[in-house]
């Protein structure tokens, strides 16, 4: 069942960045592609496995370049044991000069001991919450069109921000409801994996948050130009209606107000970020703990899972989530 669904959903990230071509990051998205090719491994299937393998390193190389989220360890330790278990060790080679400790760390898991990896989930996804605006027409403004109008509304700004020269004459402040992408900030940021007196903590392995904000602020430029075009032709409604009565007029004001608001549906129950820590224990059964620790370091929550099955060469995921 995992592997019919991790093969959708890299179907479905071909697609996106197909539709992402243009964009100048986020056309990969690398936590999801290093979890495809987990599985992958794990049915034993070589090249599907270097192909998510390939695409999330690309994809980690964007983060680091766009978010500062570099490649965690755990997810280049998996890359060169694949390429040296599927024979594709020349694609090791490069990672090992560039990280010579991982020579040491890929090595394959011994037959006595397999591997727990945990996938921490922290937080929130920052939202997006309603703002309002009130952008300028002038008197000088009449003679464009719609399109005019709002293109060089646009470049003025909103209330607050544009300053009239003492020669315009400000005709009307239009008002206008846009969306606008508030952060939150988890109180509890990363864990650490205990068992069998080692400890390891995790690393950022898709920040969630980062990746909203970036594409949410590439659409900005053409969502406000759409929202003033929509605010424009509202607004020349309701001045046809003033013509025909003061009534009309009132209906079409209140219309327009009550009709006024921003998009902002949102992911809202994703978390703030992903984060992986892996650790290899002898072959048995484990009390495994997971301490979630805030920006301090300081543990602010504890989960333990009771009775962790460690197969000899196999990985045993476990899953915690914070919502504070």
């Amino acid at each position: 069942d995992a592997l019919v669904e991790m093969r959708k959903v890299g179907l479905r990230l071909q697609q996106l960045e197909r539709l992402r071509d243009e964009k100048k990051g986020y056309t990969h998205d690398a936590f999801a592609e290093w979890l495809a090719g987990i599985f992958f491994a794990e049915d034993g299937d070589g090249n599907a496995t270097m192909v998510s393998a390939r695409r999330a390193l690309e994809g980690y190389r964007e983060y680091e370049e766009l978010f500062g989220v570099p490649a965690p360890r755990a997810f280049l330790i998996d890359f060169v044991q694949w390429a040296r278990r599927f024979g594709f060790s020349e694609e090791a080679a490069p990672l090992i000069e560039e990280h010579p400790w991982l020579d040491e760390a890929a090595r394959p898991l011994g037959r006595d001991e397999g591997e727990v990896v945990l996938l921490y989930e922290s937080g929130f996804v920052d939202h997006l919450e309603e703002a309002a605006l009130s952008f300028p027409i002038l008197k000088s403004d009449r003679d464009r069109s719609d399109a005019e109008i709002a293109y060089v509304m646009t470049r003025r700004g909103p209330r607050g921000v544009y300053v009239a020269p003492r020669d315009v004459t400000i005709d009307y402040w239009l008002r206008v409801a846009l969306p606008t992408m508030v952060e939150t900030t988890p109180q509890l940021r990363s864990a650490r994996l205990v068992a069998d007196s080692l400890e390891v903590e995790t690393e950022v392995a898709e920040d969630v948050s980062a990746i909203a904000r970036l594409t949410f602020a590439e659409g900005e430029g053409k969502r406000l130009l759409k929202t003033l075009l929509r605010a424009l032709a509202k607004w020349k409604l309701t001045k046809t209606a003033q013509k025909e009565g003061s009534f009309a007029g009132f209906l079409a004001n209140v219309t327009a107000a009550a009709t006024e608001r921003a998009d902002t549906r949102s992911w809202t129950t994703l978390p703030d970020a992903v984060s992986v820590a892996t650790l290899r224990l002898p072959a048995g059964v484990h009390t495994v703990r997971v301490e979630c620790l805030d920006a301090r370091g300081r543990v602010g929550q504890t989960a333990t899972f009771e009775q962790v099955v460690v197969a000899p060469g196999e990985r045993t995921l476990l899953r915690h989530r914070t919502y504070r």
